[in-house]
């Protein structure tokens, strides 16, 4: 019998988050929100695969995505369902192809503490009969093990809880800047590093602009400054 985790969440009962999925080969995009109680970052692509059909079905046609990442986390749910339609709306997801979001978010919507139904559930579980078992390929494998490198885990010491409660004294944990939530090789020094990184996994652009949080056009300058050096290297 396993034992349940016990994470140590930003919010009484939860953690919620955003996070960025994609197929770098299809150029195919989804960023959305989880807020359910007991949420966590770590659950991403573990036991949370989104509540997306459309996602489930670029899944089954494309197989795993090659990037997943948490954006942002936060220590409520209103703030996480604002950044998620405030990101869907910079890129326009609803009318941008490379997104596989229907709509540029809804504060209006969410299941927060909704619970299905015996009919709601026999539904979905007809809806899943014959549906091939999901199995974690070795990209997506490897992407979470890098994703939970350094990860905080539960339970905690005693010890360990007093030191993360000296740490984050004074400090707002309603927007955690973008790229802390989760760990994707060696610390990144700048900006620019941090742009040059997620231009080269495959990132459009605009995606990148908004995880950064900078202008788009100061994309596009790092990335022709990083053209020219490798043009004056060769």
């Amino acid at each position: 019998m396993t034992s349940k985790v016990i994470y140590n969440h930003s919010a009484f009962d939860r953690t919620p988050y955003t996070y960025l999925i994609g197929w770098t080969d299809m150029d195919l995009w989804y960023y959305g929100r989880r807020t359910a109680k007991d949420c966590h970052p770590e659950e991403l692509f573990i036991k949370y695969f989104t509540s997306s059909d459309t996602v489930q079905h670029t899944r089954e046609e494309f197989g795993e995505p090659d990037i997943i990442k948490i954006h942002m986390f936060f220590s409520d749910a209103v703030t996480c369902k604002v950044q998620e339609e405030r990101f869907l709306k910079r890129v326009n997801a609803a009318r941008n192809p490379r997104f596989l979001n229907k709509t540029n978010g809804d504060l209006n919507w969410d299941t927060t503490g909704i619970k299905n139904t015996e009919e709601q559930k026999n539904k979905n579980s007809a809806k899943n009969s014959g549906r091939t078992p999901y199995k974690m390929t070795d990209v997506v494998r490897q992407n979470m093990s890098i994703a939970q490198t350094g990860a905080i885990r539960g339970p905690m010491s005693q010890e360990s809880k007093d030191k993360k409660s000296a740490s984050l004294k004074g400090k707002n944990l309603g927007r955690i800047s973008p790229l802390k939530c989760i760990k994707v090789g060696p610390k990144e020094g700048s900006k620019s590093e941090q742009i040059i990184k997620l231009i080269s996994q495959g990132l459009s652009r605009d995606v990148v602009a908004e995880i950064v949080n900078v202008r788009l056009a100061y994309v596009g300058k790092i990335v022709r400054r990083h053209k020219e050096k490798l043009a004056e290297a060769a």
